[in-house]
């Protein structure tokens, strides 16, 4: 069935909900009663709309009405009762418009009035809200957010809530993985260097024990030295004494001491000769791995140092930049998504509305509307970064800088977004030298 419709109204949305409830009336097992009254009220439906035009936003009421018959309860006469009531005054209300501008002598004004106040459209909508109420139409909000499904506030929110996922949620868990993860490896660092610290701790105490072991070890040698030169003085003496017969000096005397030097040289003797690896050999050994160690660390330190020139830059700034900036950047955009967000929910109406006359999605003005007032909010904060407002924004120090000067001043700028068209034309003005608002009045 073909119904007569204005212009750009949507027919085929209506054709098929009108369908649709004829199949509901004759496959759904209901009662006589309830049946009786769905066939009147498709009677109903089909009669108005051969004698009648509709215009948009009657069309697209009677549709939504109509699709709500296959969540009704019919167990429930009150939502058919509802349902019935808000059609009929749907369509008598546009009978009594027509025929009034049938008698009257401006009939294209009165149309035109009337298809904008279309007398109790709020109460239909309303009707048909609590129908959807009843028959819980409205599905989980969170399944709403995410699949984007129902109304038009539906969509905004829901692209509303997926900027905020993509452009802010995401980012900061990014952001506080790389936090602690960077905390991880500056703890490891730590670690590492108390280890490397101790062991060069240890290895001096090492090579100062070597040290003193080298020093006792010459003193030693220096001793039997002297023994010895000392033994074969007292056995000169002693055979010049024997051969003179000069008993000056006892000889017996002579010869306790002789045979005393005589027993600690062979002492020390045996001695260095029974434990020759720790008293010798063991110091020179590791004097000679600490040497090697040394010698090692000394070449892999000249064989890295110049490659690792540049990467130690790099690891120093980026240290600066997580610990200094990167906060600083998360917060302006975070407080401008915010911002931005807010002044698009409290225009929702107004971007409703604009919807309704174009063919735009509200599900993309809530997403990408945002991204305006975010970038704005980048840009202010870089501003002010960069010193340009220094007479108004003093910053010594970068350690000093105020966190909540930087959310107010960022959430303003995002929710300000809806000024960024005028400051891009101000802007282009002053770049240019050419006035494009006038260029488009002109126009």
């Amino acid at each position: 069935m073909q119904l007569p419709s204005s212009n750009n109204q949507p027919t085929s949305e209506l054709d098929a909900e009108v369908e649709n409830l004829s199949n509901i009336a004759s496959n759904i097992a209901i009662d006589s009663e309830m049946q009786a009254k769905i066939q009147n009220l498709l009677v109903q439906i089909k009669t108005s709309l051969r004698q009648q035009k509709l215009t948009i936003e009657m069309q697209r009421e009677l549709a939504k009405l109509l699709s709500l018959m296959s969540r009704l309860d019919y167990s429930n006469p009150q939502q058919i009762d509802i349902l019935d009531l808000a059609i009929s005054i749907l369509l008598e209300n546009k009978e009594e418009t027509s025929l009034s501008n049938q008698k009257s002598n401006f009939p294209n004004k009165v149309s035109d009035k009337s298809d904008k106040n279309c007398g109790n459209l709020v109460f239909v909508r309303e009707a048909r809200r609590q129908i959807a109420i009843q028959s819980q139409e409205y599905p989980h909000p969170l399944s709403v957010i995410i699949k984007g499904t129902g109304g038009a506030y539906n969509r905004l929110l829901s692209g509303l809530s997926w900027f905020f996922i993509i452009f802010v949620v995401f980012p900061l868990l990014g952001i506080g993985a790389a936090f602690i993860l960077f905390n991880i490896v500056d703890f490891t660092k730590q670690d590492a260097n108390q280890l490397q610290q101790q062991t060069i701790e240890f290895k001096s105490q090492l090579n100062k024990k070597d040290e003193e072991i080298r020093t006792a070890k010459e003193l030693s040698n220096t001793f039997r030295a002297s023994l010895s030169k000392v033994n074969d003085e007292l056995k000169f003496l002693t055979d010049e004494e024997a051969e003179d017969n000069n008993v000056g000096v006892p000889l017996i005397k002579i010869q306790q001491i002789q045979e005393n030097i005589e027993k600690e040289l062979a002492f020390a003797t045996k001695k260095e000769n029974a434990e020759p690896s720790s008293n010798l050999e063991t110091p020179n050994r590791m004097t000679t791995t600490n040497n090697q160690t040394n010698q090692n660390n000394n070449n892999d330190e000249s064989d890295i140092e110049p490659d690792n020139q540049n990467p130690s830059q790099l690891i120093l700034f980026t240290d600066w930049f997580v610990k200094q900036d990167l906060f600083f950047i998360c917060l302006a955009v975070s407080m401008g998504a915010l911002g931005s967000a807010i002044s698009v929910i409290v225009r929702a109406n107004k971007f409703i509305e604009q919807g309704k006359e174009g063919e735009s999605d509200l599900f993309f003005t809530g997403f990408f509307r945002p991204i305006v007032g975010m970038s704005f909010a980048i840009f202010a904060v870089a501003l002010i970064e960069s010193g340009v407002f220094s007479g108004i924004f003093r910053i010594a120090e970068r350690e000093n800088r105020n966190v909540y000067l930087y959310m107010a001043i960022a959430f303003v700028a995002g929710f300000s977004e809806r000024l960024v068209e005028d400051v891009v034309l101000k802007t282009e003005n002053t770049l240019t030298g050419f006035n494009s608002r006038q260029d488009k009045s002109n126009k």
